[in-house]
């Protein structure tokens, strides 16, 4: 068995077996370990069987290798106000429940289900000439978690040392997010995510609750994580409403419409 990525060199128009997708669409295509007949499957089709399979387990029957949580593991609910600066308030508030591993670990399979079978050209899409395209706000949610979550690890250490903010729109400028294949920025977006949930969900209670400085305003490691969930959710819901609305219900798509 073997993974093609969009690099392979090969004369053969590859395509997914299952959605028909070609190779140059898609982040990996991963062959079958026969010839006869040989056939592919790629990541997208992946994430979906992985996602069906879950939603057919038992909730008390493990996913595979060793839990992931400790048995008496509680949830880490929302932080007060005190815990960060009032522009914050924004992204937390958009975050539903009170666990915020749970809400972490279960977000990126609806931001990427979002994103699933566009093209690199539709990918490319922005709905204004100084707004961000669909790729460069999925490099801006990996850049941004990124930073975060490194802001959370100094604080829940018990490093006192100030840090400093960052320029978003630097970042994404000179992240050359539209160079880079659409599929490789979601298995980048789900590498940094799943990195994030490992640090969080090996705090202890008292870590979580440690504060530090960052941009010159306080604030709590609790914080950090519902600010990196309420960021994805507020940018899903950029997506949703100014890129690909068809996706969401409504009549129209900004992407190939009228």
């Amino acid at each position: 068995m073997g993974i093609l990525s969009k690099r392979a060199e090969s004369s053969e128009d590859l395509r997914c077996s299952f959605c028909h997708k070609g190779k140059d669409v898609v982040g990996k295509l991963i062959s079958s370990p026969s010839d006869y007949p040989r056939a592919y499957i790629c990541d997208e089709c992946i994430a979906v069987c992985n996602s069906i399979l879950d939603d057919e387990r038992p909730d008390d029957a493990p996913a595979g290798g060793p839990a992931r949580h400790p048995a008496d593991r509680q949830p880490v609910g929302p932080p007060d106000a005190s815990e960060y600066a009032a522009y914050y308030g924004r992204y937390i508030s958009l975050v539903p429940g009170d666990d915020i591993l749970a809400a972490l670990e279960g977000q990126p399979q609806h931001t990427l289900a979002l994103l699933s079978g566009l093209s690199q050209e539709q990918a490319n899409y922005r709905y204004a000439p100084d707004k961000w395209s669909i790729k460069e706000i999925l490099g801006h949610l990996i850049d941004t978690e990124r930073v975060f979550a490194y802001r959370a690890l100094r604080f829940a250490r018990n490093d006192g040392t100030p840090l400093p903010g960052f320029e978003q729109d630097d970042y994404v400028r000179h992240g050359n997010s539209a160079d880079c294949p659409l599929g490789y920025l979601k298995e980048e977006f789900r590498a940094v995510r799943e990195a994030s949930v490992l640090l969080f969900e090996g705090l202890s209670p008292e870590a979580w609750m440690r504060r530090g400085m960052a941009s010159q305003n306080e604030i709590s490691v609790r914080a950090i994580a519902y600010i990196i969930a309420g960021h994805e959710l507020h940018h899903r819901q950029v997506l949703q409403e100014k890129y690909l609305p068809r996706r969401s219900g409504s009549r129209h798509s900004r992407i190939g419409g009228k």
